[in-house]
């Protein structure tokens, strides 16, 4: 009996010294921490964050800011794109990113739609709208198209400075809305053709509706 008591008796100090070991090692840290996300190098205002971009520290309860993301956000900031300046180290919040879709994703690419490949396209297209291409008689719909560019015949880029300065300003939110689709009335100069972001397979699919057996134009509509 006393050595069943001894054994039993060495086991529960084995077992304290563990609890207090990882009490002091990983309990006390777990209990009175929050891990959240944080820059892992400086973030400068516009730039599209990556994965390599995002680091995780412990922090206590009372140094979190409002808002501050958790490991569970990290795959929802990727490809995101910061407001405003984030230095290193500093918490991250969802209100300091938005979501803008107008970057180049894997295996997409910038691709020309020639000038007389074009029967109809409106003078207000600018860089970053959505478009849909058809063909000539509007019934096929050869797909929908982020604007990579807007060129006039002398391929220089067609802007509209009034309309973009309150685009920036406003973080891009509602560049493209319609209202300001009619307010685009002071271009740099007239635009002929415009650049589009499309995959290789796309852009073969537009190839042959102008230069297929049966070739015909393109009608460009904003969407």
């Amino acid at each position: 009996m006393n050595k069943f008591r001894s054994i039993w008796g060495l086991i529960l100090i084995v077992l304290a010294v563990s609890g207090l070991i990882y009490w002091e090692m990983d309990g006390r840290e777990r209990l009175l921490t929050d891990t959240v996300l944080v820059a892992a190098m400086d973030i400068q205002e516009n730039m599209i964050l990556s994965s390599v971009m995002i680091g995780q520290i412990g922090i206590t309860h009372e140094a979190k800011i409002n808002g501050a993301l958790g490991v569970n956000a990290l795959s929802s900031l990727t490809a995101k794109r910061a407001k405003q300046f984030i230095p290193k180290n500093a918490q991250l919040s969802e209100d300091f990113f938005y979501q803008d879709d107008f970057y180049i994703k894997e295996g997409e690419s910038i691709f020309v739609i020639k000038p007389d490949w074009i029967s109809m396209m409106s003078s207000a297209i600018r860089q970053g709208d959505m478009v849909g291409l058809y063909d000539q008689s509007g019934l096929t719909k050869l797909g929908s198209f982020k604007v990579a560019f807007v060129k006039d015949a002398a391929i220089r880029e067609v802007k509209d400075s009034v309309i973009e300065t309150e685009g920036l300003a406003a973080g891009a939110a509602d560049f493209y809305s319609s209202d300001k689709l009619l307010r685009r009335t002071e271009a740099t100069s007239v635009s002929t053709h415009i650049e589009i972001i499309a995959t290789l397979k796309d852009y073969q699919r537009i190839l042959q509706q102008v230069g297929g057996q049966n070739p015909t134009k393109i009608m460009i509509i904003q969407e």
